[in-house]
């Protein structure tokens, strides 16, 4: 892989890390494997950012390069301080390690201003990829679906089998529902279908992906890395006692796994489409149906999570491999 010196903008929001985020060991890889190459790291944290981040009417940022001392801490101090200014536009590459919700207009801001062909994972294929509704495009491999925009359609669909309603953009397991008869969960808040509806028919007009709720949630929600089209590895978050969410947002646990033959065939379709809309690291989820079988239930193409706790708990070199992958991306994308 020849490469020439690089310089590389890393966007991310400090006040949502923690001692698991990923950006920290991945970008400290990315520069082991090149340490020719520069990295700067903007946070949409800081106030100082609010133009390019929320108003969208400078192409300058506040960055720190990311030295040695690119390391979480409580404190956020790395953000803080050594600070400079610089145009988005003296950077070869942009990697979003930005965590939702995504400020209506900002990814149209960022193609406005910079080729989002050199931007991982590239802004329009996370629009596309990261919508709930994506997941219609692979019935092979998911419990029965619905998109429902109504509560007929709710209701229609929950006639035969308990569901889970899934917000189109929301992440970490939130504002799950599930729907059993006539008893209903946000989160884990019992109510009841009557309540759940008039509070539904309050907010206005509301879309979900509906679907199949799989009973062996106890068995885990698998999630499976992979960058440039190489599986990473996998982590099998379980849920917490008597919870039928396993995010680690709210409070499940992660142990080390593997994909599996069938999340392996899942994989391989995912990664053909991921391509095209260049999509270069993602994750994706699977649960365990009532016929003993991986179901694909949700993927991630925004700011993988699971990285970091992976790594820890595998013997294979996942942040390396991942590192890997994005630089063998960046140098096949710059012989085009």
């Amino acid at each position: 892989m020849i490469l020439l010196q690089m310089k590389i903008l890393v966007l991310t929001d400090h006040r949502a890390h923690t001692v698991q985020n990923s950006v920290y060991e991945l970008v400290g890889m990315l520069k082991k494997l090149r340490p020719d190459s520069d990295f700067y790291v903007a946070s949409r944290g800081l106030e100082v950012n609010n133009d390019f981040f929320y108003e969208m009417n400078s192409k300058e940022v506040s960055v720190r390069r990311a030295t040695e001392d690119f390391q979480f801490s409580a404190d956020h101090q790395f953000y803080r301080s050594d600070l400079e200014v610089q145009g988005i536009a003296d950077f070869d590459w942009i990697i979003l390690r930005l965590p939702r919700p995504i400020p209506i207009g900002f990814f149209d801001f960022l193609r406005d201003n910079f080729d989002e062909k050199r931007i991982i994972n590239r802004p329009s294929g996370v629009e596309i990829t990261g919508n709930k509704l994506f997941l219609l495009n692979y019935p092979q491999w998911c419990p029965p679906m619905r998109h429902c925009k109504s509560t007929e359609d709710i209701q229609e669909f929950a006639a035969d089998f308990p569901i889970v309603l899934k917000p189109l953009e929301d992440y970490g397991g939130r504002g799950l529902v599930k729907i059993d008869g006539q008893k209903v969960w946000e989160g884990n808040i019992e109510t009841n279908l009557t309540t759940f509806f008039e509070k539904l028919k309050g907010d206005g007009s509301f879309e979900y992906l509906a679907m199949k709720y799989l009973s062996n949630v106890h068995l885990g929600d698998k999630r499976i890395m992979i960058s440039n089209e190489t599986i990473l590895g996998a982590t099998l978050r379980l849920p917490p006692e008597g919870n039928w969410l396993c995010n680690v947002s709210q409070g499940g646990r992660s142990v080390d796994s593997q994909p599996d033959e069938r999340e392996t065939a899942i994989a391989f379709d995912l990664i053909k489409d991921m391509k095209k809309h260049g999509v270069v690291l993602f994750g994706f989820d699977t649960l365990t149906g009532d016929d003993g079988l991986r179901y694909l239930s949700e993927i991630n193409t925004l700011s993988l999570g699971g990285l970091a706790p992976a790594d820890k708990n595998s013997q294979i070199p996942i942040m390396k491999n991942a590192a890997l992958g994005i630089w063998d991306f960046i140098s096949q994308a710059s012989k085009m």
